[in-house]
């Protein structure tokens, strides 16, 4: 195990580990505290009576939850795309996955949790309404997945057709539990440098000890290292740093339109790749 931490860590707290979209809800689902706020007194004697591996697993705990939900928002959103016209071959590229693995894994619709869950909370996607984030946003998942699909640009919405809304959204959902993985996979890691046991790690993720060292026992990925560097970035940093100095004039805004104009220029470039570009203003493909 490596003498020292170098990434974000909930060990640290709310301003050591937030650095983005995820690691903030994994904070506020962990901690039921805004990490963009200051410490109320009762969730900061919390923090310090709590050992901290412990710590760091609690917000390993929301990682399983997350992902079940972020499971059945995908079948939901694959169920909506195949009523739309959508075939597997299309729904498996945007899903990463082949034709005969979108259909294996999804070809019996909705069912048992996944159905309860969207009747609860009255998911819907209107074809041709999709306008509004609340025509969407039910829950903390479906608000990620839409800032991912869309880039945190609602007026993006309208250059895409309804079943491309939901190729993008599927997309959206799977990007955000590759995320999830790489943030597993560093808390896994962060918790094991700071004491943690195979059965508590197990624990947090609804596996065995044997499962979890099976699983984690080769340390991080070099993917996982890759992704965790970036969000341990400069840009993260400093967008920290002015959020915990409380600088009266706001520059968060102008960091993350530049991320968010890069982050665009990409999703042109794979968009472009699969066949699938914006409309330009006259209606026809760019």
């Amino acid at each position: 195990m490596s003498a020292t931490w170098r990434w974000a860590s909930p060990a640290r707290g709310p301003a050591g580990y937030s650095c983005n979209r995820l690691q903030k809800h994994l904070w506020t689902a962990a901690f039921n505290h805004d990490p963009d706020e200051p410490l109320d007194e009762a969730t900061e004697q919390l923090l310090v009576a709590m050992h901290p591996a412990e710590i760091v697993l609690q917000v390993l705990r929301r990682t399983l939850d997350l992902r079940s939900e972020l499971q059945m928002e995908t079948a939901a959103l694959v169920f909506e795309a195949r009523k739309l016209g959508g075939s597997w071959g299309e729904i498996g590229r945007f899903a990463w996955v082949t034709a005969q693995g979108a259909q294996k894994r999804y070809g019996s619709g909705l069912a048992g949790k996944a159905l309860e869950r969207i009747r609860k909370i009255g998911w819907q996607l209107p074809p041709e309404d999709f306008r509004r984030w609340d025509d969407y946003c039910k829950t903390p998942a479906q608000r990620m997945v839409i800032l991912e699909a869309f880039l945190g640009e609602p007026s993006n919405i309208d250059d895409y057709a309804p079943l491309e809304r939901v190729f993008l959204l599927v997309e959206g959902a799977q990007e955000v539990l590759r995320q999830l993985g790489y943030e597993a996979e560093g808390l896994v890691t962060d918790a094991r440098y700071r004491g943690a046991t195979w059965a508590g790690v197990g624990e947090s993720l609804a596996i065995s000890p044997q499962g979890a060292q099976k699983k984690f026992m080769h340390g991080i990925s070099p993917e996982a290292v890759k992704y965790l560097d970036h969000e341990i970035s400069a840009t993260a940093l400093m967008r920290r740093a002015i959020i915990n100095m409380n600088v009266k004039y706001d520059l968060t805004e102008e960091i993350d339109k530049t991320w968010e104009g890069f982050l665009r220029e990409q999703r042109l470039l794979d968009l472009t790749a699969v066949g699938r570009m914006p409309r330009s203003e006259n209606g026809s493909r760019g």
